[in-house]
């Protein structure tokens, strides 16, 4: 009888579906920096000015994809421009620890209409022209790599776009609660019994 018992609590707990959310993203630094449980790293694009093709800023790389002459990304020693030099190009980030949010402040003043683009968790999101804020995110699941590029927009380099104070968080293994171990040797200790008594 306490066998039944014990599956009938155990089989209901192994049905429950993954728990998950929807990503939410923000506009405003200070509520994000609220809805974040966890410590973050910053990094502020301090590096010395120039351009590139690929870039390792130790945390995390970044490299161009179809790279063209004349548009390459470039470490301006304040913040990182995002050359681009069409809708088919992108600045590729991998991250060396897989981040459960990503935030940063954004600038673009191109002047031919491009838009940049942010594609992260197989979500895209734009930043309209000439405009400039803050941009957060907090994923349903941890990813190690997003990249920024243009929108078609009128079709030329994105010259004009920048990020800065990129923030985002490492994941690390995360520890089964005590609660848990003690629930399942409870139930095993059940089952021990329920054995015993048949």
């Amino acid at each position: 009888m306490t066998f039944q018992f014990a599956q009938k609590i155990i089989t209901p707990l192994l049905m429950l579906p993954s728990l998950s959310f929807a990503s939410m993203t923000f506009t405003d630094s200070v509520a994000f920096e609220a809805a974040i449980s966890n410590s973050s790293t910053t990094y502020m694009f301090n590096d010395t000015a120039g351009d590139f093709t690929f870039f390792d800023y130790g945390d995390f790389t970044a490299s161009l994809t179809n790279p063209v002459s004349g548009a390459s990304p470039r470490n301006t020693g304040s913040s990182l421009q995002i050359q681009t030099w069409n809708h088919l190009s992108s600045l590729d980030f991998v991250l060396d620890s897989a981040t459960s949010y990503l935030a940063f402040d954004w600038t673009n003043s191109d002047e031919t209409g491009d838009i940049l683009e942010l594609t992260i968790a197989g979500s895209n999101y734009t930043f309209s022209g000439k405009s400039s804020g803050f941009f957060g995110i907090i994923l349903d699941s941890a990813v190690t790599t997003f990249s920024f590029g243009d929108t078609e927009g009128g079709g030329r380099a994105l010259k004009y776009a920048t990020i800065d104070n990129l923030q985002y968080e490492s994941i690390s293994n995360v520890p089964v609660p005590a609660a848990v171990w003690l629930m399942a040797s409870g139930l095993l200790g059940l089952m021990g019994v329920a054995k015993r008594k048949r």
